[in-house]
């Protein structure tokens, strides 16, 4: 399959948890349509995917006024997906990747912090807003 590069920004709003599985699904579809993405590439992506939607209703109160933005586009061979919530964030610089120690069951059934560590070990890269409500993840595809 050849390679190709998506010209559009792709958008949705979700307003209800339940709408994560769709997006995802929309997701997915346009990135398979685009490159040949291994089954364990698909997990991976459908996993960070998950962990950093499923923190917007984990910690902001998301509703039809104020849903979660969530942009993706596939550029060379990479899927840059966004997402924004309304609420009022996190200090980003409290996070030390390099101290989470997955061997460690402490870290294993954290209450907080796993679903950002297995977004960022899956992830080329993740950057966060100063505000720390809106995360990208970018995601080599290859």
């Amino acid at each position: 399959m050849e390679n190709k590069v998506m010209d559009v920004v792709c958008r949705y709003m979700i307003k209800e948890k339940s709408d994560i599985r769709s997006v995802v699904g929309h997701l997915l579809e346009d990135v398979k349509n685009s490159h040949a993405v291994s089954e364990q590439k698909e997990f991976e992506i459908k996993l960070v995917m998950n962990e950093l939607l499923s923190n917007c209703f984990k910690y902001c109160k998301i509703n039809t006024e104020s849903p979660v933005i969530v942009e993706y586009m596939v550029e060379k061979k990479q899927l840059h997906f966004t997402v924004c919530d309304c609420g009022t964030g996190f200090n980003v610089r409290e996070i030390d990747y390099k101290k989470l120690d997955t061997t460690s069951d402490q870290q294993l059934f954290a209450e907080n912090g796993r679903g950002l560590f297995l977004a960022n070990q899956l992830s080329h890269k993740l950057r966060f807003n100063e505000k720390g409500n809106q995360v990208t993840a970018i995601i080599d595809l290859v």
